[in-house]
């Protein structure tokens, strides 16, 4: 969920478990060989109207290289949280 957040890739949440649990299930089973294409074909069943699913293949991307992104706290208590561009 950390890669999707830093990627922008949670908007609304209608489709987040189902599209995260797919994720999870494509990494176990490809690892480092997950590509956005690859993905692609294995998310069609899974419906969004926020993202436009771009965000969606960074998040994947980012996973199956490796990468983590670590929390960025928003700054503490009365100050706004991250902003992410649509």
């Amino acid at each position: 969920a950390a890669a999707f957040a830093a990627c922008g890739a949670l908007q609304c949440g209608f489709c987040t478990p189902g599209i995260l649990v797919r994720t999870k299930a494509l990494l176990d089973q490809k690892g480092s060989d997950l590509t956005a294409a690859a993905a692609a074909g294995r998310l069609g069943a899974h419906l969004c109207r926020c993202t436009g699913y771009t965000k969606i293949f960074d998040a994947i991307d980012m996973l199956a290289s490796g990468q983590i992104p670590a929390p960025e706290p928003p700054g503490g208590l009365g100050k706004s949280g991250v902003k992410y561009e649509a």
